[in-house]
């Protein structure tokens, strides 16, 4: 396919044109004028290291057009726009309509509990209990009908994904911020200082501090037997993890979390906030009760049944 435009010449083309002899420019500009219009050659002489020229011109041909730099110099910081790609994407941005609401806060969740909890925190919830697409949650931004979006996508997309999700929804009418939020805990700590009142840009930057302040692990059942930082595992043990890596591994659940709390909160903390996955025994969460009232009397614990199923809980220590 070719990117035809409204006139005979599609692209524009620059770059900055180093070691050529002046002489060199006139037949430079003799190829370009053959395979297109709008010439422009402008020579620099302040860079320090010879003489620069900056190269202009519109042509069907592309291609020619940088080859036709090579052969004479050093080529740099070359740009190709393609007029009829500008054309629909600005008629794509005049074309959408006026955003109904000022700010939104798009959040990826798990479970039901999740789910419930994170609306009533004011997130846009999106959930991904099958996993998740870069198209589903960019049409979920888009729904939002807002003009300035945050996504916390709580490491359900890949870095890659989330780039492809900003170019597809950013627009003259909605700017997006990613959060590099890894997991849910994380999420909810950074609503719990969002303030809407507040200008986007400190608002933004509260929630961001917020979600690196907390320091996140939780609790999975081993699926095959591997070797860890913590030692061999056999499957259906229980392992504790910080971020990504396993530091626990025991023959039960109440084992596994009271000793990750007791890892997590070794370096001190304000506020333990555990959510519970759909699997996690009670006798779990009482064991990990007790041992706050006992081991750590000054320090919160909040306990949300989330009922995510990748995980047996959740703990973010602040």
């Amino acid at each position: 396919d070719t990117c035809a435009g409204s006139s005979e010449m599609d692209y524009e083309v620059m770059y900055l044109l180093d070691g050529t002899a002046g002489a060199q420019i006139g037949s430079l500009r003799e190829t370009l004028n053959a395979i297109g219009d709008a010439v422009v050659i402008v020579g620099d002489s302040s860079s320090g290291v010879g003489e620069r020229f900056s190269v202009h011109v519109h042509t069907s041909d592309p291609g020619l057009a940088v080859e036709a730099g090579t052969v004479r110099g050093a080529i740099s910081d070359i740009r190709i726009s393609c007029f009829a790609l500008d054309a629909i994407r600005a008629q794509m941005d005049t074309a959408e309509p006026p955003p109904r609401h000022k700010r939104a806060v798009v959040a990826v969740v798990t479970g039901e509990g999740a789910a419930e909890l994170f609306a009533e925190a004011g997130a846009v919830v999106v959930r991904a209990d099958d996993g998740l697409t870069a198209s589903a949650l960019a049409e979920a931004i888009r729904a939002t009908h807002s003009a300035h979006v945050v996504v916390m996508a709580n490491g359900k997309l890949s870095s890659q994904d989330l780039v492809t999700v900003t170019a597809e929804t950013r627009s003259a009418q909605r700017s997006i911020v990613l959060l590099p939020t890894s997991s849910m805990v994380q999420c909810l700590s950074a609503l719990a200082v969002h303030d809407p009142a507040e200008p986007p840009d400190p608002d933004t930057y509260a929630m961001a501090e917020a979600a690196a302040g907390t320091r996140w692990g939780s609790l999975v059942r081993a699926g095959v037997r591997m070797m860890t930082l913590a030692g061999t595992c056999e499957v259906g043990d229980v392992l504790g993890l910080i971020g990504s890596d396993v530091l626990v591994v025991a023959p039960d659940q109440t084992g596994a979390a009271t000793a990750l709390v007791d890892l997590m909160l070794a370096t001190g903390g304000e506020l333990v906030t555990i959510m519970a996955g759909g699997a996690v025994d009670d006798a779990a969460l009482d064991a990990v009760t007790q041992q706050m009232r006992r081991s750590y009397p000054g320090v919160e614990l909040a306990i949300y049944r989330t009922g995510q199923s990748d995980q047996l809980l959740q703990i973010g220590v602040e």
